[in-house]
């Protein structure tokens, strides 16, 4: 059994043969597509709620974890190793696309981290080469504008952007889950069913808020449904009316059966319900629940918010920023050359990040104020 590409009615396709004979010469039986529908509808039934990249605004949650792993890839500084001694850093290392991106690489990496993680792919647009042919400008494409399909004719990918062709040679994709398909997959696309829950858990808890009935008047006597709904009219119309502060007096023929209704405020927010989403959406992006105000609870003894501090660089963040920096060094640097993130002042303690650390703020302390005096601006001097 082997896999061979055939050209058939001017297009190549993908033929699994067994020795010289195709693997199925016949159409399928009736009964056997019958088969395969009920297969195919059974895997429908399981795909669950609709899954759409816009969800993720409306969900705090899911838009703070985006947020903290885009900003703190952005602030490690990116440094560079030359292949050789007569290497230069190229200009993007700084800034390179000062139109989008005029504060430099930091946005324009937290705009691709965020794509990667928002959308499933970050695309990254060379806009300008050296005369060596390396890129010295480049851009990040909105990823939801960006366009991937199958080349018959190279059997490569094509790109374009809001319709419009682009140059293959200029694109360079960073996938989230590099499987082999045109396209990744946004973190938060298997937890579809969860951001439903959230969003409507959020909804029930606004409206039972709003609308749940916090106290109870029963009459003395029998009363029919429009008087009822007469004797509600003007209760709500005496409290709209009534001085803040002022004592409520209950006219005789009506009794105060009840007030709040047992329900406490933890109740009418479902915390518990919220928390657990919350929980289960931080693990979309490997986001320690205490960066979400979530407590720490259960688990480990030992653990500490250093160590999950330090385990989600390790385990998350990690493999994004050496994604995002092996991808740059093969495709945009001569062979030798290379770029890497930094993590320093994210991992070691915070006693020795004056070591690391490039602005002089971080030395300065109540104790020692010749940093922060270093930090202000001096008078001129006239001479």
């Amino acid at each position: 059994m082997r896999l061979t590409i055939e050209r058939q009615n001017g297009k190549r396709s993908l033929v699994l043969r067994r020795g010289d004979q195709l693997l199925r010469d016949e159409p399928a039986s009736a009964g056997e597509t019958v088969f395969n529908q009920q297969i195919s509808a059974f895997w429908a039934s399981l795909e669950g709620t609709a899954f759409s990249p816009s969800l993720i605004q409306f969900l705090w949650v899911a838009e703070r974890c985006i947020q903290l792993v885009a900003q703190n890839i952005s602030v490690m500084p990116l440094r560079f190793a030359a292949g050789a001694p007569t290497s230069t850093e190229p200009a993007w290392l700084a800034n390179p696309d000062p139109a989008w991106y005029p504060n430099g690489i930091a946005d324009a990496i937290f705009s691709g981290v965020d794509s990667y993680y928002r959308w499933g792919d970050a695309f990254l647009y060379v806009t300008a080469f050296y005369a060596s042919g390396y890129p010295s400008a480049w851009t990040v494409l909105p990823s939801d504008q960006v366009g991937v399909q199958y080349d018959d004719a190279t059997g490569r990918k094509k790109f374009e952007l809001a319709g419009k062709p682009l140059e293959n040679e200029r694109v360079i994709q960073i996938s989230r889950n590099p499987r082999g398909g045109l396209k990744g997959t946004s973190a938060l696309k298997s937890y579809a069913d969860v951001m439903a829950g959230a969003r409507s858990t959020t909804v029930a808890a606004s409206d039972a808020i709003t609308n749940t009935p916090l106290t109870i008047v029963q009459p003395n006597q029998k009363i029919n449904p429009e008087q009822a709904l007469d004797l509600q009219a003007a209760l709500e119309a005496a409290a709209r009316t009534r001085r803040p502060g002022a004592p409520v007096v209950l006219d005789p023929r009506l009794t105060l059966a009840g007030s709040k209704l047992g329900f406490s405020p933890e109740e009418l927010m479902l915390v518990d319900v919220q928390e657990f989403n919350a929980r289960v959406l931080a693990s979309s992006c490997g986001v320690p629940p205490f960066l979400l105000n979530i407590a720490l609870t259960g688990g480990l003894t030992y653990q500490n918010p250093a160590m999950l501090g330090e385990y989600w660089v390790r385990t998350e963040l990690y493999s994004t920023f050496s994604r995002f920096a092996r991808s740059m060094t093969s495709q945009m640097l001569p062979a030798g050359s290379s770029v890497y993130f930094d993590p320093a002042h994210l991992t070691q303690p915070l006693t020795d990040q004056e070591n690391v650390d490039e602005s002089p703020a971080v030395k300065a302390s109540p104790t020692d104020q010749s940093n922060v005096t270093a930090l202000r601006p001096q008078p001129e001097v006239m001479s």
